[in-house]
């Protein structure tokens, strides 16, 4: 089946916890980021691009507020954006990743994703081909950080459908409501498979911790 039926298809599945068989694969593919990335490492399998920077040397900038963000877009002409405000302190974590922390609040999937919304907003549903803002943080499942949107001080965006992040990110964003948090596994075929990543190892499931904040347009 084309790549871009089986993404849509593990959207829905994800969003109505049904099953989904033979992830796409085989597409090269490559991840950009901050620290401790830096260049771009070309990967088989599922992944594409999760995340992007030219700050390789620098610390992490203050987080830009709602405010200051609608700011700067009256500046060029743009009218203001809904972003949802957020410290970042209910994505922290420390230890490891244990079937203890995956408890019964989790629904956990056949296909290897397991996932927690952390609250239900009445916000809306992206729509694909939609620009979409969230910050989120990653972890190893032996508890390493290995990036973090909210260090960086402004979420991180990208078109849902078009292929340009891990398929589980487009699974997972598909799903969520703007303001939504989830707390969600993504196995090693829906990331980045067998391939070693920066510090992330061959055949690692990532767990993320991600914030739907703003819907369309370029914050």
């Amino acid at each position: 089946k084309p790549l871009g039926m089986l993404v849509v298809g593990l959207i829905v599945g994800l969003a109505l916890n049904v099953d989904i068989k033979n992830p796409p694969c085989g597409r090269r593919a490559a991840l950009g980021g901050s620290p401790p990335f830096g260049r771009r490492a070309a990967l088989g399998g599922t992944a594409l691009w999760l995340a992007a920077s030219t700050r390789a040397n620098a610390g992490p900038r203050p987080k830009a507020s709602a405010q200051e963000i609608n700011e700067r877009r009256a500046l060029v002409g743009l009218p203001p954006l809904s972003v949802i405000e957020s410290d970042g302190t209910w994505a922290e974590h420390s230890g490891a990743f244990t079937a203890d922390f995956f408890d019964a609040t989790f629904k956990k999937r056949d296909d290897g994703f397991v996932y927690k919304f952390a609250n239900d907003p009445e916000g809306e549903k992206p729509q694909q081909g939609q620009l979409v803002s969230l910050y989120y943080t990653g972890y190893l499942e032996d508890g390493t950080m290995f990036d973090s949107a909210y260090d960086k001080g402004r979420p991180f965006q990208f078109r849902l459908g078009k292929q340009t992040v891990i398929t589980g990110w487009e699974a997972v964003v598909g799903g969520m409501k703007l303001g939504q948090k989830v707390i969600v596994k993504i196995p090693p075929a829906f990331a980045y498979g067998g391939r070693q990543t920066g510090p992330i190892p061959p055949e690692s499931s990532l767990i993320f911790y991600m914030e739907l904040v703003a819907l369309g347009d370029k914050i």
